[in-house]
């Protein structure tokens, strides 16, 4: 059937307002034919910046300083040019120079030419850089205790640790960036150091709504002969830390004061 282009362009209008659409006409003419109205909104590319062909749209806008700064400009616009011939679709970044950053999708359209879905991304960023910054002092601060810190999730997975926590079941950073889930941690720290059932308190510990009765258990024996201490709590967003200490050193420290002190009555 043929396309109804009337009900077709209707759609974009009344569609995604990211879309800024730019379609040729008669080749190698090109013009803008839709610009959706969250572009003017969202000051990521005004109507009036749009220009009648792509060509001198993209001077426009780099006069406007709305795109990315390119040590080659000429061979970047031709590159966005090609494009139109390629018709594929895409996506890239652009971080321009006052700070903002935009995602720019580009697809086929039905009619020919090419839709631009231009996304301004740059709180998205701002808000994930402070999370990441909020971590990495979360994991500075647990560095400094001298037990294995593990804080686990609701759902189970491993959330923050810090550097104690790695050297304890000799785990890497690279294995629980990921956030794995604590079932996954389980395995990687036996199959290094041996199954024993440490990790099955702390399985009881993060399912129980009450994971402090874990600490009942107080010491536990692991699979290489090491003496660990386990305790658990409950944090109030609903997370469980479980911390680890190695006692090892100290028992036999004291085990040495208590054979002495029998030798010697």
């Amino acid at each position: 059937p043929a396309l109804d282009c009337p009900q077709l362009l209707a759609n974009d209008r009344a569609g995604d307002n990211r879309v800024l659409r730019v379609a040729p006409v008669a080749q190698p003419i090109r013009r803008r034919d839709i610009c959706g109205h969250a572009v003017d909104r969202r000051r990521v590319v005004r109507r009036a910046d749009v220009a009648p062909s792509p060509t001198a749209g993209f001077d426009r806008l780099r006069g406007l300083r709305k795109l990315p700064e390119q040590q080659d400009y000429a061979g970047w616009k031709a590159a966005q040019l090609r494009q139109f011939d390629m018709c594929a679709p895409h996506s890239e970044f652009w971080h321009l120079s006052h700070g903002q950053s935009l995602r720019v999708s580009v697809r086929p359209h039905l009619l020919g030419g090419l839709v631009f879905i231009i996304d301004d991304i740059s709180e998205t960023l701002r808000l994930e850089a402070s999370f990441k910054l909020l971590v990495q002092v979360q994991r500075a601060t647990l560095d400094t205790l001298e037990a294995g810190i593990a804080i686990f999730g609701p759902d189970g997975r491993l959330v923050l640790f810090n550097t104690h926590f790695t050297k304890l079941w000799k785990l890497s950073d690279d294995e629980l960036q990921a956030q794995p889930h604590f079932t996954k941690v389980a395995s990687l720290a036996e199959g290094r150091l041996g199954r024993d059932g440490i990790w099955g308190i702390v399985s009881a510990g993060i399912m129980s709504a009450e994971p402090e009765r874990c600490n009942d258990w107080g010491k536990a024996v692991r699979a290489d002969g090491r003496i660990i201490s386990l305790s658990m709590s409950r944090l109030p967003n609903g997370a469980t830390i479980a911390t680890f200490c190695d006692l090892t050193d100290l028992q036999r420290f004291q085990d040495a004061q208590a054979k002495d002190s029998h030798v010697a009555a």
